[in-house]
């Protein structure tokens, strides 16, 4: 009896114990969830945001109607302003041979609930070795930005959340989603299409995180 009872009590210092924890809003390690892609010839469908375009965040239209830096700006521009923020009628071409006021072409027309997310008008991809990659732009108060990637004809999508608040950095995995982009101008290097993606959130499982819209962008080869 007493063997049976120290054969017991050894199995029972030896076998590990898991204690009960929710991983519910811990972010699984496992292999990335695919997009739904799609790769055809496309008729129809509202593009014409392409045609829309903003100038550099940093730059906005004052009060007399002049281009002028709001944010980042080189401290050489502010000696070329009063004391109200007027630019000085001498100094405009020097002004502006300094502050970019290119007019930027919209490449995503989208909406998403995402963590500190007010828009994006901007999708930039690239080439790589295997595929092409692209990114969203982030702003002053756009914090998440979504990223697409196309891997040996195989599409991928996350988010990646970096809060200005108290929230840390997080990677949004996808859940679902789907892409369907024009055959024809992939060929001539031209991101065309639309897309709907849902990621798993793991902050908060109530709170559903969604991106979805459509994307007209050329990639840079190479």
């Amino acid at each position: 009896m007493n063997k049976l009872l120290a054969s017991v009590i050894t199995l029972l210092l030896f076998t590990p114990i898991s204690l009960g924890q929710s991983d519910s809003l811990t972010p699984k390690s496992s292999e990335p969830t695919p997009v739904q892609f799609l790769l055809k010839n496309i008729s129809g469908g509202d593009f014409d945001f392409q045609f829309d375009w903003s100038y550099p965040e940093n730059v906005f239209v004052n009060q007399w109607e002049q281009l002028s830096c709001d944010w980042i700006c080189p401290p050489e521009l502010d000696r070329m302003k009063d004391a109200q923020g007027k630019i000085y009628e001498d100094s405009l071409n020097s002004y502006y041979q300094i502050l970019d006021t290119t007019h930027l072409p919209h490449t995503i027309k989208c909406e998403a609930s995402m963590y500190e997310f007010t828009g994006t008008h901007f999708i930039d991809f690239r080439e790589t070795e295997d595929g092409i990659i692209g990114t969203t732009t982030a702003n002053a108060s756009t914090h998440s930005v979504l990223t697409i990637q196309i891997v040996n004809g195989v599409c991928y999508a996350w988010v990646d959340f970096n809060s200005i608040r108290d929230l840390g950095e997080h990677r949004f995995e996808l859940k679902v989603g789907r892409m369907m982009l024009d055959k024809a101008s992939y060929q001539q290097g031209i991101i065309k299409g639309s897309f709907d993606f849902r990621f798993v959130n793991h902050l908060d499982a109530d709170i559903p995180l969604f991106w979805r819209g459509t994307i007209v962008s050329t990639f840079e080869k190479g």
